[in-house]
């Protein structure tokens, strides 16, 4: 299983399911592979955004999860003071949340998509 993972940063006027791959690629903020605690903690946040419990692979594989600015802003929160374990260049560099959180303020929907 690859564990694969995507942040987006989509055009409003679009709707991601409808992207084909080449076309997501000019959206991608950051890419992961084998962050399990990355994903573990957008696992919970899909889970309190839908209601939807269940074995992560089967629930949340392929489901593109939306994440607002306040999302962004607790993700952020979460790893600078380590209540997410996530990979150690996370740690130093969350880069990719401050990008996310500065392309949301101008319009753009942010989105996580983990493919198991």
């Amino acid at each position: 299983m690859g564990l694969d993972a995507t942040l987006y940063a989509i055009d409003e006027e679009l709707e991601p399911k409808a992207l084909s791959e080449d076309e997501r690629d000019v959206f991608c903020i950051a890419t992961w592979r084998k962050n399990y605690e990355l994903n573990h903690w957008m696992y919970r946040l899909y889970q309190k955004k839908t209601g939807i419990y269940g074995d992560k692979y089967d629930v949340f594989d392929c489901e593109w999860l939306e994440l607002t600015h306040d999302d962004l802003r607790k993700l952020k929160d979460d790893i600078i003071c380590s209540r997410v374990r996530i990979k150690e260049w996370i740690q130093k560099d969350y880069a990719f949340v401050d990008t996310a959180m500065a392309k949301s303020r101008k319009g753009k929907r942010i989105y996580y998509l983990m493919n198991g």
